[in-house]
């Protein structure tokens, strides 16, 4: 409604986008009514129409003159909104001038801050279990996935490393058998983060790459292990399992953080599994270490080819 429909009440600007004290017809106006405005422009985006609508100019000016009328939240209409996100937009239509953001800036950074799943400065104290289910369902959006045949490879090369080596162990056979399927497991694992890294860094997201040098430092963290491993336990490579797991298990976790929320379970169920191989004995070390690692590949295989499916079936209209 613009101002024609309402000069005779002497207010300047777009009713259903006014500041409480500018529809009020208060003199002394600050770019706090700026705010507000950007606020209810963000309400609009987020439930498809105005805090306070009405079928007509008056009704709007009551609703938005009256200190009792509670500001309609986001949540009302959108559940389903981001808790901070609500936040961010009820500050920016709060009664209060003082109340608001300072400056148009200041709500670009809170945004920003939202975007990349950062805190907010003056967010209300969330319960363990929001903070756990944010921390747990949150993924990064990247526009494609072409690393996708990595995980399908590594399941491949850890699933076929991984069983040699424990039925060489379970059949007693000479200790240099298991030796060299773990130098080849090594190495299968290194070509694998280097075929990764050395692809064309125009091809790769920032997750990739990341991912690329994470591996990098879990190959070599393992590999470091092994000549000790070896020198206590007389040549059998069974026991160095265990750290194996400690060590991928973190870089899943951190994964969690470069990627996807659910990363975080799964480093800590592998991490789980090398507080446990204790329990049982050192010989099958190798096959819980194989199996728990091929099925996470697997499964984060298929998730990764999904996600590179759905981006190129969503840029396929604009090719064509």
């Amino acid at each position: 409604v613009d101002v024609s429909d309402a000069s005779s009440a002497g207010i300047a600007g777009t009713i259903a986008y006014m500041a409480p004290e500018q529809a009020s017809g208060k003199k002394q106006l600050t770019t706090a009514i700026d705010i507000h405005a950007l606020g209810v422009i963000l309400f609009e985006l987020l439930t498809g129409g105005v805090p306070y609508g009405g079928a007509d100019v008056a009704s709007i000016l009551r609703r938005l003159t009256d200190e009792t009328e509670p500001v309609p939240s986001v949540s009302r209409f959108r559940p389903d909104v981001p808790a901070d996100l609500e936040a961010i937009c009820m500050r920016c239509l709060s009664r209060m001038p003082l109340d608001r953001y300072l400056s148009a800036q200041a709500l670009a950074d809170a945004i920003d801050r939202f975007i990349i799943d950062e805190p907010q400065i003056d967010a209300p104290k969330r319960g363990w279990a929001t903070t756990l289910a944010r921390a747990f369902g949150w993924r990064r959006e990247m526009p494609s996935m072409g690393s996708w045949w990595a995980p399908f490879w590594g399941a491949a090369s850890t699933f076929a490393a991984l069983a040699i080596i424990q039925l060489a162990i379970l059949l007693d056979a000479p200790s240099w058998v298991s030796q060299v399927v773990l130098v080849y497991y090594l190495s299968a694992w290194a070509m694998i983060a280097w075929l990764l890294q050395s692809t064309d860094r125009g091809i790769l997201n920032p997750v990739e790459r990341s991912s690329a040098a994470i591996q990098y430092g879990m190959m070599l963290a393992c590999a470091s292990l092994v000549p000790t491993q070896l020198w206590f336990t007389g040549g059998s490579i069974a026991a160095v399992f265990q750290p194996f797991a400690a060590i991928i298990g973190l870089g899943i976790f951190v994964h969690g953080v470069t990627y996807w929320g659910r990363l975080y379970v799964a480093g800590l169920l592998l991490m789980g599994l090398a507080a446990f191989m204790p329990l049982f004995p050192v010989r099958f070390w190798p096959g819980a270490y194989g199996i728990a690692l091929t099925l996470f590949q697997v499964l984060v295989a298929f998730h990764l080819r999904r996600v590179h499916r759905e981006a190129e079936t969503a840029r396929a209209p604009q090719n064509s």
